[in-house]
């Protein structure tokens, strides 16, 4: 079995997860460094398949709030804010948000 993050990143998008976990607990930091290079790729090539960039946000919603739906059993896994501003960012988007005050 190997350890390298290409492998790990390949259980992942498998669904593999058992195998994704063991492989994570043996890397080492340059292997985390690559690992996390290769899942901001991921998630690059995946949001541009998904979505067209300067599109209206309401789709990115949808997709997060479905999201949420199946993955975040606790409702709190998951900030739906900080996962579309992910998605928006890997789409080119400039402007950052920021939260609102609190009271």
């Amino acid at each position: 079995m190997t350890d390298d993050p290409t492998t790990a990143l390949r259980n992942l998008l498998d669904g593999r997860l058992g195998r994704h976990d063991r492989r994570l607990r043996r890397f080492t930091e340059p292997q985390w460094l690559r690992y996390a290079d290769l899942l901001a790729g991921a998630l690059l090539v995946a949001a541009r398949r998904r979505f067209v960039a300067g599109q209206d946000r309401a789709p990115l919603i949808r997709f997060v709030a479905a999201a949420r739906e199946r993955y975040d059993l606790t409702g709190m896994d998951v900030d739906p804010t900080l996962a579309e501003t992910l998605l928006g960012a890997a789409l080119g988007e400039q402007r950052l948000r920021t939260a609102p005050p609190r009271p």
